[in-house]
Protein backbone atom coordinates (compact mmCIF):
# COMPACT_ATOMS: atom_id res chain seq x y z
CA UNK A 1 0.00 0.00 0.00
CA UNK A 2 1.07 3.53 -0.85
CA UNK A 3 1.72 5.61 2.32
CA UNK A 4 -0.39 9.14 1.31
CA UNK A 5 -0.21 11.19 4.39
CA UNK A 6 1.45 13.78 2.98
CA UNK A 7 0.80 13.66 -0.82
CA UNK A 8 -2.48 13.22 -2.69
CA UNK A 9 -3.72 9.82 -2.48
CA UNK A 10 -2.64 7.21 -4.49
CA UNK A 11 -3.86 3.80 -6.33
CA UNK A 12 -3.75 0.94 -3.39
CA UNK A 13 -4.82 3.50 -0.91
CA UNK A 14 -6.31 2.10 2.00
CA UNK A 15 -9.81 3.96 3.05
CA UNK A 16 -12.85 3.87 5.34
CA UNK A 17 -15.78 5.18 5.04
CA UNK A 18 -18.15 6.77 8.24
CA UNK A 19 -19.72 3.39 8.26
CA UNK A 20 -16.44 1.31 8.73
CA UNK A 21 -17.01 -0.34 5.21
CA UNK A 22 -12.98 -1.00 4.18
CA UNK A 23 -11.82 -0.17 0.52
CA UNK A 24 -8.91 0.58 -1.62
CA UNK A 25 -8.40 3.36 -4.45
CA UNK A 26 -8.52 0.86 -7.52
CA UNK A 27 -8.28 4.15 -10.12
CA UNK A 28 -7.56 7.87 -10.54
CA UNK A 29 -8.67 10.07 -13.82
CA UNK A 30 -7.76 13.35 -13.48
CA UNK A 31 -9.18 14.43 -17.08
CA UNK A 32 -12.42 14.69 -17.66
CA UNK A 33 -14.23 13.67 -14.18
CA UNK A 34 -15.75 15.83 -10.98
CA UNK A 35 -15.21 12.59 -8.68
CA UNK A 36 -11.98 11.18 -10.28
CA UNK A 37 -11.17 8.56 -7.40
CA UNK A 38 -12.65 5.50 -7.70
CA UNK A 39 -13.03 3.32 -4.78
CA UNK A 40 -13.10 -1.00 -4.71
CA UNK A 41 -14.72 -1.99 -1.46
CA UNK A 42 -14.09 -5.18 0.22
CA UNK A 43 -16.25 -4.67 3.34
CA UNK A 44 -19.71 -4.14 4.47
CA UNK A 45 -22.86 -3.25 2.25
CA UNK A 46 -21.06 -1.51 -0.36
CA UNK A 47 -18.57 -4.98 -0.68
CA UNK A 48 -17.71 -6.40 -4.61
CA UNK A 49 -18.83 -2.68 -5.84
CA UNK A 50 -16.62 0.34 -6.90
CA UNK A 51 -17.90 4.19 -6.20
CA UNK A 52 -16.40 7.38 -7.42
CA UNK A 53 -15.75 10.32 -5.16
CA UNK A 54 -14.11 13.29 -4.83
CA UNK A 55 -10.96 13.77 -3.19
CA UNK A 56 -12.63 16.06 0.09
CA UNK A 57 -13.96 12.25 0.54
CA UNK A 58 -10.77 10.74 -0.15
CA UNK A 59 -8.81 12.82 2.15
CA UNK A 60 -11.82 12.48 5.38
CA UNK A 61 -11.53 8.52 4.87
CA UNK A 62 -7.66 8.20 4.65
CA UNK A 63 -7.39 9.89 7.52
CA UNK A 64 -10.01 8.05 9.92
CA UNK A 65 -8.10 5.17 8.63
CA UNK A 66 -4.63 6.49 10.12
CA UNK A 67 -6.74 7.30 13.49
CA UNK A 68 -8.11 3.93 14.01
CA UNK A 69 -4.94 1.71 13.29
Amino acid sequence: MTNSILDKPQVGDLVMNWDGEMGIISLIETDKYMCPYFVLWFGGVLQGYTTAHKLREIKAWTINVRLNT
